[in-house]
């Protein structure tokens, strides 16, 4: 991470909740399910699929990482019982993957176990270099096991992207957001959308479900 990125994080816990409430609202639902259920109906009400994710990416123990699976068990059950065009989408970081990995995969497992007895779906989100292995690793080993309701999410700034895409089933592609050495991404913003426009032909023409992440101005 770059020193100004540090600098930033360090900066945070000073910075006042009710500035940091106001910056972030744009991003996060708020504290609370009921927030984010609130916010799913409304962008239903427009004729919007929702996703929801519950951030938790710092823990520090099993018991916490079993939370987190537990809550998004919970986000999964009130979806299905108000009849919501929604799914989920998990970091691998909140269901312990820096902790034990067989315990990321249990919480992962049992998440999307329920999702798929609910009807639902579950992306795998990326997170920064050092989870990419462990994620894909993940990600094929569910499919290898026939669950077919998971997909992964793509990052076309990563110069590896164009070997990992090969045979994946089901992607969400985005241009990616964390700081990486140049040596493994791509830093100009034309590098970056030309990897992207190249792994998304690429996913097309060998039949992979694509999800489009770039953004869409609101008309």
């Amino acid at each position: 991470m770059a020193l100004l990125d540090r600098a930033i994080v360090r900066m945070l816990p000073a910075v006042p909740k009710a500035v940091v409430g106001r910056l972030s609202s744009r991003y996060i639902a708020g504290p609370s399910l009921d927030d984010a259920i609130r916010v799913v109906r409304k962008l239903n009400a427009k004729g919007k699929l929702a996703t929801v994710d519950v951030l938790g990416e710092e823990i520090t123990s099993a018991a916490e990482a079993r939370a987190i699976a537990g809550q998004y068990l919970d986000a999964l059950a009130r979806i299905d019982a108000e009849g919501l065009d929604a799914n989920v989408s998990v970091k691998l970081t909140g269901l312990g993957l820096e902790l034990d990995s067989e315990l990321c995969r249990e919480n992962l497992e049992s998440v999307v176990d329920d999702a798929h007895a609910r009807g639902n779906f579950v992306r795998i989100d990326m997170e920064d270099s050092s989870t990419t292995d462990r994620t894909l690793d993940l990600y094929r080993g569910l499919r290898a096991a026939g669950h077919e309701n998971v997909g992964v999410v793509l990052q076309a700034y990563l110069r590896r992207t164009a070997d990992d895409l090969v045979g994946l089933e089901n992607v969400r592609l985005c241009k990616g957001i964390y700081v990486e050495p140049v040596e493994i991404a791509y830093r100009g913003s034309e590098e970056v959308r030309l990897s992207y426009v190249r792994s998304l032909e690429a996913l097309v023409a060998q039949g992979t479900y694509v999800g489009d992440a770039r953004r869409v101005p609101d008309r």
